[in-house]
């Protein structure tokens, strides 16, 4: 089984019933192959039907020299990197080490803090966050690479975090984890109470913030304002791009006129 697109798991850790498809691993020549549904498929990939130009893939400079259908291996997936974020940022974690395509960067199973702990910290708001700055814009989407993701800043993990977090990640992942606006419960700056926002999301990011030094009612709220706002500042450059959710935005930030 193999993980192609995001939009096929909500939850983590992923399991067998989110996966759709299968990965079909073929070594050797053509001439070499044997089993007659593998050859019908290698001859489907060399049919002028694929892309565009309609150039068969083993004419691609990207996959000459070596059989075309040849794929190299995933490391032990366990943490799955997004290439894109809109307002929504999650990252799934992978214990069982299903293989994923290439929409996917992914993290091999860590040795230096715990798996969860990583996971954990990929999915607090103050993950959210470094990837907000970290990443460059692209319209009005982050666009996250490899090298983007070796300049992002990981929180050394203490022993205190480290202990506890599993069972709270656990409970946040296990449901549909919702964008920005909806965990925090504000879709402005201004809206926004530390109260309201998901209980769950508010138990991951609390060690994580008490780690950095922000830990007062006062300083949490503050920095929770500014995902706000950096994600809605950035989502409302161009609204056009994701119509439904800007004009929700719009109802609560009379700054915008949606009227257009």
């Amino acid at each position: 089984l193999i993980l192609v697109k995001n939009r096929e798991i909500k939850q983590s850790p992923i399991k067998p019933s989110h996966l759709n498809s299968v990965h079909l691993q073929i070594e050797g020549w053509k001439s070499e192959l044997q089993n007659e549904q593998v050859i019908e498929y290698v001859n489907l990939g060399e049919e002028p039907i694929w892309g565009r130009t309609n150039k068969p893939l083993p004419d691609r400079p990207t996959l000459s020299g070596s059989p075309w259908y040849e794929q190299s291996d995933c490391d032990r997936p366990f943490l799955l990197l997004n290439r894109t974020f809109n307002a929504n940022f999650q990252f799934h974690y992978n214990p069982c080490l299903f293989e994923v395509a290439d929409n996917f960067f992914y993290l091999p199973k860590p040795e230096f803090v715990s798996p969860e702990y990583l996971a954990g910290y990929m999915n607090t708001t103050l993950g959210w966050f470094m990837t907000e700055v970290t990443a460059r814009a692209w319209t009005n989407t982050l666009r996250m690479d490899k090298f983007e993701y070796q300049q992002m800043p990981i929180l050394n993990a203490s022993d205190g975090i480290e202990e506890g977090i599993k069972e709270t990640l656990e409970q946040v992942m296990s449901r549909d984890i919702g964008n920005v606006f909806e965990e925090l419960q504000a879709y402005s700056p201004d809206d926004f109470d530390l109260d309201e926002m998901k209980q769950d999301r508010r138990s991951l990011d609390e060690p994580f913030l008490d780690e950095i030094g922000l830990t007062s009612v006062e300083e949490k709220s503050e920095f929770y304002q500014e995902m706000v706002r950096m994600v809605r500042d950035r989502l409302m450059r161009q609204p056009e791009e994701n119509p439904s959710l800007c004009e929700t935005i719009a109802q609560h930030n009379p700054q915008y006129d949606y009227s257009r």
